[in-house]
């Protein structure tokens, strides 16, 4: 299996940023076929019903003759490739996971956005990426949109987004902005590039570590300037960690436990689990994509406390971070309930350019306890978008609180 990134979430406001899940390699029967051949109607909904029915979790509890009937009564009509989607969004919908999705063909604007991300219903900005069309508005976390082009910011229905972002279409828009701080004002937007989050490892008060990790494409560049901020962070001093995932979005999960596999520490921690019930135990990979040469400073308390950090924008291969934590002494999670997919996907690029997202399997943590949907943290607290990981956030200074308390912690005091 083979880790593969894409293009995130967040096409709301985003053309970009990643996330990934663990990908099988498969036969695709019609693939020697020429282009137009594949893309007939009748040939593409086959192929795309093929994929749902033989790799989808739990395919074996479905009636797809039944589904694969009604799926053609629904495209019964259609005469390209795309007036099928509806037909193959029902049989996926028929998938018991509900997590498997449809995507459609890249824009020309894929890699690109106005490089924000704004949730829904809230209208707040959560994340604004350096570089970006959006940052050189001005715009910041915890900025609230109050209106795209004159009217109320509404839910973006792209499946990926799972009614958690507003729709800002593109390639151009002016927003009208409510500031965190400052008076409100229009702002005009063009689609650009942008640069994703990077990584911040420090110290607070002394005696703890932090290090907010973000999506990653799993570079080695990134693992190593994790592991040395962290190295650079930690102390004798320092008798626990915060690890802030509340804008990781995903991306490659074996670099990101790499990045920190000094904190999370070695397996067992987890493990996949398929439809059959059987458990695949988590390891970290000793060649290809995951591995990484070199050592890991160990920690002056390698096994002190540790709060772990979420909210709703915590996916995918973070999520698997949030579920390698569960059941660790001296571990308790602040913040928010998770994006919601803690799951193995398979992907699958039909014939034009279309993604099949089909789940494989979900994470279980190491008491082996299965996770399928949000996970929720052991003490919730909403996130304040704009004091995110400054020494004000509410949610670190609780997590601080907490963290001081436990005897890994105590016996330094």
């Amino acid at each position: 299996m083979k880790r593969l990134s894409l293009v995130v979430f967040a096409v709301v406001v985003l053309a970009g940023g990643s996330y990934a899940a663990w990908i099988m390699t498969s036969h695709d029967p019609v693939g020697h076929l020429p282009h137009w051949v594949q893309v007939r109607p009748s040939i593409y909904l086959d192929t795309a019903l093929d994929h749902i029915e033989q790799e989808s979790f739990g395919h074996a509890t479905v009636d797809w003759a039944t589904v694969r009937q009604r799926a053609k009564e629904v495209a019964a009509q259609a005469t390209t490739a795309d007036e099928t989607y509806g037909a193959i969004r029902y049989a996926v919908g028929q998938a018991p996971d509900h997590l498997s999705l449809l995507t459609p063909p890249p824009t020309s604007t894929s890699g690109r956005g106005y490089g924000l991300q704004v949730l829904f219903p809230d209208r707040v900005v959560a994340i604004v990426y350096p570089n970006s069309p959006a940052a050189s508005a001005g715009l910041h976390a915890g900025d609230v949109i109050a209106a795209v082009e004159g009217h109320p910011p509404m839910v973006n229905f792209d499946p990926r987004a799972r009614g958690y972002f507003i729709d800002i279409p593109p390639p151009s828009t002016t927003l009208h902005v409510r500031p965190a701080i400052g008076a409100t004002r229009d702002v005009s937007l063009a689609i650009g590039s942008y640069d994703l989050l990077p990584a911040d490892t420090h110290r607070i008060g002394g005696d703890l570590g932090y290090v907010l990790l973000p999506g990653t494409s799993g570079a080695n560049s990134f693992v190593q300037a994790v592991r040395q901020g962290i190295a650079t962070a930690d102390a004798p001093t320092v008798c626990g960690w915060i690890v802030d995932l509340r804008r990781d979005t995903g991306g490659e999960m074996w670099p990101m436990f790499q990045a920190i596999r000094a904190i999370v520490g070695e397996p067992p921690f987890g493990s996949f689990v398929d439809s059959s019930g059987v458990r695949m135990a988590w390891a970290y990979p000793t060649s290809g994509d995951g591995s990484t040469p070199g050592a890991v400073t160990p920690l002056s308390h390698p096994h002190g406390p540790v709060a772990v950090l979420t909210s709703r924008l915590t996916a995918g291969a973070a999520e698997a971070v949030v579920v390698a934590f569960l059941g660790r002494p001296e571990t308790r999670s602040f913040g928010e309930p998770t994006w919601g997919t803690p799951t193995t996907s398979r992907f699958d690029t039909l014939a034009d350019g279309a993604m099949l997202q089909l789940t494989a399997a979900f994470d279980a943590d190491r008491a082996g306890v299965e996770h399928r949907s949000r996970i929720a943290p052991d003490e919730a607290m909403p996130v304040d978008w704009a004091r995110l990981g400054s020494p004000d956030d509410p949610v670190i200074i609780t997590a601080g609180t907490w963290l001081r308390a436990q005897p890994g912690c105590q016996k330094k005091n």
